[in-house]
């Protein structure tokens, strides 16, 4: 690798042009300044085109455009096909990075001969609470293919915030585009991890916070309030078109549904072995459905038969969960899972008993776009001295080396 290599900042996107301006900006105001921006529009049907146009003055910033909808691995796909870069960084459109991220990354990458440095972002979401997966600490971990598996399938690491060889984009390929599956970002991982049990690959973790994940401009939780087991009735083998949905109705299920893709594919006995209660059927399933009772709404007065069914799949549920723990690794989560649909339960009865009903989250973006601009221009989380909420305990996920 060259000594100031050229890397490629890949912005795909779809009709966030309220968004868009201050991810772009934060490519653009990187401290290291040999970068390419490509943003490859997805037929958006707002005025992204005008939020584009007034950046193309910097000869950095490549824009494509397709004349038709694409699914969104697609668009990604063609994103990173216009990447010249030999080092790769992903940047959704709802996503801010710090002034000094590809600096700091890269001087990871490249002091530590390392081919993919993962990072951490902080989530900006709905009634201006902040949230970091561990505290902000550069501390460099060497992974393992089983504590990489974990981080991955939790959500705990950010491809949107990892800085990647090209080489080793290009070495995952195979018979496989770079980006499938329903989440492209997690199955990439899976893959990389799959060869690193093979190849010389090595693949760091830090928790550093490289910028802002913005959630705060949308409502995750799914449209309807009525439940169905049918649904999920033979998941993941069956999943009657759900790999097709957003995959904010109901995350859990694709996440499911994305490692049950690659351990199909890929066979991974060593793995499939250290995990194999997890990665069983029922498992799968019940993991799905937990993921469907926790974005269910709340907000309005349910009925006694409405509680009835809920009662008894979120009583089914927790059964399954205490009985066989999620892996043989680590069995907290199959805890931390089972009292997540007992306290929405609990919510719900309330709700029932009193006939009242809780109030629609306000939707303001005026919070996170303040600080948006202020990490555009240069500032850190700690430089505006936010309360950030700490999710995680980075112990539970990586053994001490």
């Amino acid at each position: 690798m060259t000594k100031n290599p050229l890397v490629s900042i890949v912005i795909p996107t779809r009709s966030r042009a309220h968004l868009l301006d201050y991810a772009i900006r934060s490519a653009l105001n990187q401290t290291y300044r040999n970068i390419e921006v490509i943003i490859q529009d997805n037929n958006s049907t707002d005025n992204t085109p005008e939020i584009v146009e007034k950046f193309l003055s910097d000869d950095r910033v490549k824009y494509y455009r397709s004349k038709k909808d694409l699914k969104m691995q697609l668009n990604w796909e063609r994103a990173i096909s216009y990447a010249s870069g030999q080092i790769i960084v992903r940047l959704d459109d709802d996503c801010v990075f710090y002034n000094n991220f590809i600096k700091e990354s890269l001087s990871d990458l490249t002091n530590n001969n390392a081919d993919v440095v993962m990072y951490s972002m902080a989530t900006l979401r709905l009634e201006k609470k902040i949230t970091i997966q561990f505290p902000d600490k550069h501390t460099l971990y060497d992974l393992s293919s089983e504590e990489m598996l974990k981080l991955e399938f939790y959500s705990i690491t950010e491809s949107n915030s990892s800085i990647y060889k090209k080489e080793i984009l290009e070495l995952t390929k195979g018979d496989e585009s770079i980006y499938t599956s329903t989440l492209p970002d997690r199955y990439i991982n899976y893959r990389i991890m799959n060869k690193k049990l093979k190849h010389d690959i090595k693949v760091l973790f830090s928790p550093r916070i490289a910028g802002i994940s913005r959630l705060d401009y949308r409502d995750t939780t799914t449209e309807d309030y009525i439940f169905s087991y049918e649904i999920y009735k033979g998941f993941p083998e069956k999943n009657e078109g759900l790999d097709d949905f957003n995959c904010l109705n109901n995350f859990q299920a694709h996440r499911a549904l994305t490692i049950h893709k690659f351990f199909q594919t890929y066979k991974n006995d060593f793995l499939l072995k250290k995990f194999e209660n997890f990665v069983s059927y029922s498992m799968l399933r019940e993991y799905a459905i937990i993921g469907h009772l926790r974005g269910l709404k709340y907000e309005y007065k349910p009925s006694l038969m409405e509680f009835i069914k809920y009662f008894i799949l979120t009583l089914y549920v927790v059964l399954r969960l205490l009985i066989r723990p999620f892996t043989r690794i680590d069995s907290r989560y199959s805890i931390f899972y089972s009292l997540s649909p007992i306290k929405r339960l609990f919510k719900i009865l309330y709700l029932l008993l009193t006939r009242g009903y809780k109030k629609k989250v306000e939707i303001s973006l005026k919070f996170g776009n303040e600080i948006s601009e202020s990490v555009v221009g240069g500032k850190t989380l700690q430089d505006l001295n936010l309360f950030l909420e700490i999710n995680h305990n980075i112990n539970s996920f990586i053994k001490k080396k």
